[in-house]
């Protein structure tokens, strides 16, 4: 298991574009957003948008990373024969699904951590009080969009329509679910 997650977190980074558009831009995003929104005040009693953004960033950061990204290489490497080839191989399937989520959920987790201190440092967003209850809620999420990612993985028959049938789902749901502007 070690060693395959090891391996997975190799995989990950070294896709610059993966690690792009999954781990780096919900960051840019908290960045960009948070400049421009982050001092502003959104209700009445004057709480500043900051923490909403960066709320919205986690989550739009867990719906890139665990459901978009993993969906996506799933399809990539099923339709390559990676996946064909690892069953091949004396590592059960078990093992290495769970080093893929793992390795999908470290990313995530190093992701939201960013996004925390980036709201810390930049935006003096409070810390989390309860920090085992935020980690819990980060594993639950991250698992509830994985599950979403493996499931789609199923219905996209092709690796070139992978993205566009991900974008499609991913996308609308950022936007509906008020991931990149706070409540008036």
């Amino acid at each position: 298991f070690w060693r395959e997650l090891k391996t997975e977190q190799l995989l990950f980074w070294r896709s610059y574009e993966a690690a792009f558009f999954t781990f780096f831009l919900p960051v840019v995003f908290f960045l960009i957003f948070g400049s421009i929104y982050g001092n502003s005040r959104i209700t009445k009693e004057h709480i500043k948008a900051a923490p909403f953004l960066e709320a919205g960033m986690i989550g739009y950061g867990v719906a890139s990373t665990a459901f978009a990204g993993l969906a996506i290489t799933m399809v990539v490497r099923r339709e390559s024969g990676v996946l064909k080839r690892v069953r091949a191989t004396p590592l059960p399937a078990s093992t290495y699904v769970l080093a893929v989520l793992a390795s999908t959920f470290a990313v995530f987790l190093i992701e939201a951590v960013l996004i925390i201190g980036i709201g810390r440092t930049l935006f003096s967003v409070g810390l989390p009080d309860r920090p085992f209850s935020l980690l819990a809620e980060l594993i639950i999420g991250a698992a509830a969009f994985a599950a979403m990612g493996l499931g789609l993985t199923g219905l996209v028959r092709t690796a070139e329509g992978s993205s566009a049938v991900v974008n499609a789902v991913y996308l609308p749901m950022a936007i509906i679910s008020g991931t990149f502007f706070t409540p008036k």
